[in-house]
């Protein structure tokens, strides 16, 4: 993925159940910009905020109709989601 030119700006997230810091960092080595452990927590979740930050913001200053970049016509619904932290 990362070697097309056509998909290298979309992030590579690797969300698995296995705590093995070798596969951990093999899979970060190869290009996965995040590496979740499940199950996924709330705080995972909002490091993916800079990577779809990014995207959104590299597609938006590529097309021909510029507009304000703003968090609030960016980001997926479910990013702006507050849950109650379980204690």
């Amino acid at each position: 993925m990362q070697e097309s030119s056509m998909l290298k700006d979309i992030p590579v997230v690797i969300m698995s159940s296995e705590n093995l810091p070798s596969r951990i960092n093999r899979c970060l080595e190869e290009g996965a910009d995040e590496f979740f452990l499940k199950p996924v927590q709330l705080s995972d979740m909002q490091k993916l905020r800079p990577h779809i930050l990014k995207g959104k913001f590299h597609e938006s200053s590529s097309s021909s109709s510029r507009s304000k970049f703003s968090n609030d016509n960016v980001l997926p619904e479910w990013t702006r989601i507050r849950l109650p932290l379980a204690v």
